[in-house]
């Protein structure tokens, strides 16, 4: 069961009590208490047209993933998109849940991809011109960038899995370390990662340059301190072997700096 955090005592729960209340304090674990402020993803999914075919509505849904995502530009998007649907090419096995039909017409895929991209992006340029402070997206950013500077490797979105990601950033850290720098350990989210971020959660996985268990424990909480002194809220059992997940409402941006 995925982790929650009580928004009354800030402790991180697996179970709520069969009455709905947080089983640290007790208090009832109300919707309202959620954020207001709509993700990428789900704002994107507002005022959308009902007589739409099944077709287009199959491939909105995956390009509000791809956009919300926040990485890809135009171009890729509209590539995974026919990748997807006329191929069955799936960027991360995830994506493959967007198909719906057996058989999509390579020309419909095309015109569609193209004409709602570009809707959508539109969409996110004027959502995000109306985004008041720093989002979640911003204050991570600001996170890695803490980390690299306090030797800890802080990389966003690596390649596929956790298995490309490792060996990628294992690499990157023995080149820092070749450079004369103090490399404590390292920390990263990768595509399939991703995928899952406009959903509300954030994996990240971590190590330390010594590869023991005491440090990996001590990387893991000082990645959890610089992650709540932003104001972002992880849950972690102080496990070495395990993930921390950072609760997030994901609007990434594409066209402006942060404030």
């Amino acid at each position: 069961m995925n982790p929650e955090f009580c928004p009354h005592c800030s402790f991180t729960i697996r179970h709520r009590r069969k009455d709905g209340r947080c089983v640290s304090c007790g208090k009832n674990i109300l919707p309202e208490t959620a954020p207001k402020v709509l993700s990428t993803r789900v704002a994107l999914m507002q005022d959308n047209d009902a007589s739409e075919s099944q077709i287009d509505k199959d491939i909105r849904a995956f390009l509000i993933q791809k956009v919300a995502e926040g990485f890809h530009d135009e171009r890729a998007i509209i590539e995974q998109a026919v990748a997807l649907f006329v191929g069955e090419e799936a960027h991360i096995p995830s994506y493959l849940s967007f198909r719906k039909e057996p058989e999509y017409p390579k020309k419909e895929v095309g015109r569609a991809a193209k004409r709602i991209t570009a809707e959508l992006l539109e969409k996110h340029r004027r959502m995000e011109g109306q985004w008041d402070g720093p989002t979640d997206c911003d204050q991570l950013d600001r996170v890695f960038e803490e980390l690299n500077r306090l030797g800890i490797i802080a990389r966003q979105n690596l390649p596929c899995c956790n298995t490309c990601a490792l060996t990628e950033i294992k690499g990157q850290m023995e080149a820092t370390i070749l450079s004369g720098k103090v490399v404590r350990g390292y920390v990263f989210y990768h595509e399939q990662d991703t995928g899952q971020a406009p959903h509300g959660e954030l994996f990240l996985s971590f190590g330390a340059a010594g590869d023991n268990n005491k440090e990996t424990v001590g990387v893991g909480q000082k990645i959890v301190e610089e992650l709540t002194r932003a104001g972002l809220k992880a849950a972690w059992n102080n496990k070495p072997d395990e993930r921390i997940v950072v609760l997030m409402t994901w609007r990434k941006r594409r066209f402006s700096q942060c404030p």
